[in-house]
């Protein structure tokens, strides 16, 4: 199988990612320093992937939240 889908959490210092085939099936997750997770993407995610989801960091404490 091949990732379709891949999801970056991205925090202060380190990427969580997770990919993911066209059936949901996990096939990749890792945690990586801003440095390294656009290698780690590359080498995993074949150039014909259809999604990358960014996932925004959570607020801050106090900050107002966006209604969805």
């Amino acid at each position: 199988m091949t990732i379709a889908r891949v999801g970056v959490d991205i925090a202060k210092s380190v990427f969580h990612v997770h990919g993911v085939d066209r059936h949901e099936q996990v096939l990749w997750t890792g945690k990586y320093s801003r440095r390294k997770w656009p290698d780690a993407l590359c080498r995993r995610v074949p150039a014909g992937a259809s999604k990358l989801i960014y996932l925004p960091p959570a607020p801050e404490h106090g900050e107002p939240t966006e209604a969805r």
